[in-house]
C-alpha cells in the first residue's frame, strides 16, 4: 500500500513544499510567486496581477525593460515601412522558454494525420491489389458494326437521313453495336445511328477477364470493413499519442477580483467589433507637393485586417481555459494572452510580456478619398487640389471636396522590435483595451516576476 505526505515550511518569502512526489519551493511577495517543482517552473500572479501557470524549463534569464525606440523620421519622398523586425528577434527573455516549447510542438508532424494517410495507402494497395487480380478469362464472340462504305459515312443523332450529324466513321471502322432491330439503321455506342446500306454486322472474338472481386464480392466488402475498422482504431491510438506530444496546455486561475479584471479585458477588446472598418498601416511617405495631394503631409498605405476574433489560438494544439483575443495582420498574427502578446508568422512564434510592450493610442486625421465608413467622424473637408490658404485651386476643373475623418490609431511597439499600427474608423474602440494592457504591464514591472 502506498502513502503520501505533504508539509510546507516558510522561510521568509520562501516556501518549501515537501511531499512524496518530491521537493518544491516557491519564493515571492504577496500577490506574486515564482515556483519550481519536478514538473518545471510556473508563474502565479495574484492580488492585483494575473494568476498564470505554465510549466517551463528552469533557465530563464532576466530581461531589463527598455523603452521602445521612437519612430524613425523619414525624409521627403522616402518610404517608411511599418512592420516588426524578424520574428526571431521579437521575444523578450521572459518568454523565450515558452516560445521554444510552442515552436517545438508546432513544428512536430502529426502521427494521426500522416500515419493514418500512410495506413490508408498501405491498406488500399493491399486490398485492391489482392481483389484486383485476374483469376480467370473467358472467350466470347461479340457482334460489332463494321463500316463498308469506301468513303466512310456520317453518324446521325436519330435514325433519319436528315437528322443532325454527330460524328463520322471511315472505311473499316469497328463500332460497338447497341441496336440491330431497326430495318434500315444500326444503333452504335456513340449514341448515334449508321445506315445499314453502308455498314454490316461482323463478329469479333473478345477475351473477358474476371477479377477476384467478381468471384467473391462478399470477401471484398468484409476486407474493406476490416480495413476501415483498423484505420479508425489506428487513428484513435495515434491521436492519443499526438495529444501528449503536441498539446501545450496553459491554465489560468483567477480570484474574484482578477476574474472581473480579465472579463473587462475581454469586453474591452470586443469593442473592436463595433468599428465598421479596421486597417493595418503598411507604409508612410512624406509628401512634397501638398497642393496636389489635398494638403496632406504624408501618404499612408493601409489594408483591411485579415481577421478579428475574441477567441482564437495560435495553434490548434494549444489548450487554454480562457479566450485569446486575436488580430490578423498581413503576414503576422497577434494573440493577446492574459499576460503577454504572442506573435505568429507562418510557423514561427514570438512573445512579449505586457511590461515590455508599449501600446499607444491617438486620434489621427485622415483625408478619406474612398468611401467614408458609416461610423467615421467627419471633422472637415478639403479640396483635392488645394492652395496654401486652404481654398480650392481653380486651375483644375475636376477639383472636388474630400472629407477629413478622425480615426483612432493604435501603435504596438517593444524594445525587441515589435512595431505594428492598427487604425479603427470608430474612435476610441480600443482605448480601454490599451489601458488594461498598460496596467497589467505596470503590475508585472513592479512584481518582476522573472
Amino acid at each position: 500500500m502506498g502513502f503520501s505526505f505533504r508539509k510546507s515550511l516558510s522561510i521568509g518569502p520562501m516556501r518549501v513544499n515537501l511531499s512524496s512526489s518530491g521537493i518544491g519551493y516557491s519564493v515571492g511577495v504577496k500577490g506574486a510567486r515564482l515556483g519550481v517543482n519536478k514538473r518545471g517552473t510556473y508563474v502565479s500572479l495574484g492580488a492585483g496581477g494575473i494568476q498564470y501557470r505554465k510549466y517551463i524549463q528552469n533557465n530563464t534569464t532576466n530581461n531589463p525593460y527598455s523603452p521602445p525606440a521612437p519612430l524613425p523620421a523619414t525624409a521627403h519622398g522616402q518610404l517608411h515601412t511599418i512592420t516588426s523586425d524578424e520574428i526571431s528577434q521579437l521575444s523578450d527573455s521572459d518568454s523565450q522558454d515558452f516560445i521554444n516549447e510552442l515552436t517545438e510542438k508546432a513544428s512536430k508532424i502529426s502521427f494521426a494525420k500522416w500515419g493514418s494517410l500512410l495506413l490508408v495507402l498501405l491498406l488500399s494497395t493491399c486490398l485492391f491489389g489482392y481483389f484486383g487480380q485476374v483469376t480467370r478469362t473467358k472467350e466470347t464472340i461479340v457482334p460489332k458494326v463494321e463500316i463498308i462504305a469506301p468513303s466512310g459515312l456520317k453518324i446521325r443523332q436519330q435514325p433519319d437521313p436528315e437528322a443532325l450529324v454527330i460524328g463520322s466513321a471511315v472505311y473499316g471502322s469497328i463500332l460497338p453495336l447497341t441496336d440491330s432491330t431497326m430495318k434500315h439503321w444500326y444503333g452504335v455506342s456513340t449514341g448515334g445511328y449508321v445506315s445499314k446500306k453502308f455498314a454490316r454486322i461482323t463478329f469479333i472474338p473478345e477475351t473477358k477477364q474476371f477479377l477476384r472481386i467478381d468471384d467473391h464480392p462478399q470477401w471484398f466488402w468484409t476486407g474493406f470493413t476490416f480495413c476501415l475498422a483498423a484505420l479508425l482504431g489506428a487513428y484513435i491510438y495515434l491521436a492519443r499519442i499526438d495529444k501528449k506530444r503536441l498539446t501545450l496546455e496553459i491554465n489560468y486561475e483567477f480570484n474574484d477580483d482578477l476574474a472581473q479584471v480579465h472579463t473587462g479585458f475581454l469586453k474591452a477588446f470586443e469593442q473592436i467589433s463595433t468599428s465598421h472598418k479596421v486597417w493595418q498601416y503598411l507604409h508612410s511617405e512624406q509628401i512634397d507637393d501638398r497642393r496636389r495631394n489635398a494638403g496632406a503631409s504624408s501618404a499612408i498605405t493601409r489594408i483591411a485586417l485579415n481577421g478579428v476574433a475574441l477567441n482564437r489560438k495560435p495553434t490548434r494544439h494549444l489548450v487554454t481555459n480562457v479566450p485569446i483575443p486575436y488580430l490578423g495582420l498581413r503576414n503576422t498574427e497577434l494573440y493577446f494572452f492574459p499576460e503577454r502578446l504572442v506573435i505568429r508568422r507562418n510557423n514561427q512564434f514570438a512573445a512579449v510580456f505586457y511590461k515590455n510592450l508599449h501600446l499607444t493610442s491617438r486620434d489621427s486625421s485622415f483625408i478619406e478619398e474612398g468611401s467614408v465608413p458609416s461610423d467615421a467622424t467627419i471633422i472637415g473637408h478639403t479640396w483635392r487640389y488645394v492652395n496654401k490658404s486652404g481654398s480650392a485651386d481653380r486651375r483644375f476643373s475636376n477639383n472636388r471636396q474630400i472629407p477629413k475623418c478622425a480615426y483612432s490609431e493604435y501603435a504596438f511597439r517593444s524594445g525587441t522590435g515589435v512595431y505594428e499600427v492598427v487604425t479603427t474608423s470608430r474612435r476610441g474602440v480600443l482605448d480601454l483595451f490599451t489601458q488594461y494592457i498598460a496596467r497589467i504591464g505596470e503590475v508585472q514591472q513592479r512584481m518582476c516576476i522573472n
